[in-house]
């Protein structure tokens, strides 16, 4: 575990990013929950993000973390599972490494994008200034367009994601999803914070 969590780091200080595979942290059973979660949780269409960007893509809520509250599970049993997978054996410590001490997830939910779908370019960090990286799980099996794309000094570079590959990215660096052209595009994302639990989401830039 240890020459993943430098090869991760590695790769987060040279390019922002980095990409590994799911299995290299979770159990088949494990994934399978998580894409099976995913599925069936109810979803919500959104236009427009925290901080005003614009957004076309479904979304369900494992966890929020909302402006000036406490985070809060949702979709009771799947929200708490689905953070304890999240939060357990080599994905604890595989996360725990990359952020160099106890990290905490505010923030899980399940993205869906379909043809025309699309996530504008944003950073994380508006949502809580405390994240540091996001994390994302590729679900979607067969579907074009719907790249990955990131802004880092200077350049931009885009590239597409795999069934269950995982992609980190660090908060502070302009990112997002371009248009799905077909298919489905689904997703689980969270977000990697120093703030723990019983703290409010006092430092963020949300509208």
């Amino acid at each position: 575990m240890q020459e993943t969590i430098q090869a991760a780091n590695q790769q987060l200080h040279t390019d922002a990013y980095a990409r590994l595979k799911a299995s290299q942290l979770f159990s088949d059973e494990d994934i399978d929950y998580l894409e099976t979660a995913c599925q069936v949780i109810p979803k919500t269409i959104i236009k427009i993000g925290d901080v005003g960007e614009e957004n076309f893509l479904a979304v369900g809520r494992f966890m929020e973390d909302q402006k000036g509250q406490l985070p809060v599970y949702r979709n009771t049993p799947y929200g708490e599972r689905v953070v304890e997978i999240l939060s357990s054996g080599k994905s604890r410590e595989f996360f725990n490494g990359i952020m160099e001490g106890e990290c905490f997830i505010r923030r899980c939910q399940s993205n869906l994008l379909e043809a025309g779908n699309y996530i504008g370019k944003h950073i994380d960090t508006y949502s809580n200034l405390e994240y540091r990286y996001s994390v994302v799980i590729q679900f979607g099996r067969q579907y074009e367009g719907g790249e990955f794309f990131i802004e880092h000094e200077g350049q931009e570079s885009q590239f597409k994601t795999g069934y269950a590959d995982v992609l980190i990215n660090r908060c502070e660096i302009p990112h997002g999803v371009r248009k799905v052209q077909s298919g489905t595009r689904s997703s689980l994302v969270f977000f990697l914070s120093i703030s723990p639990l019983d703290k409010p989401n006092l430092n963020n830039k949300q509208i």
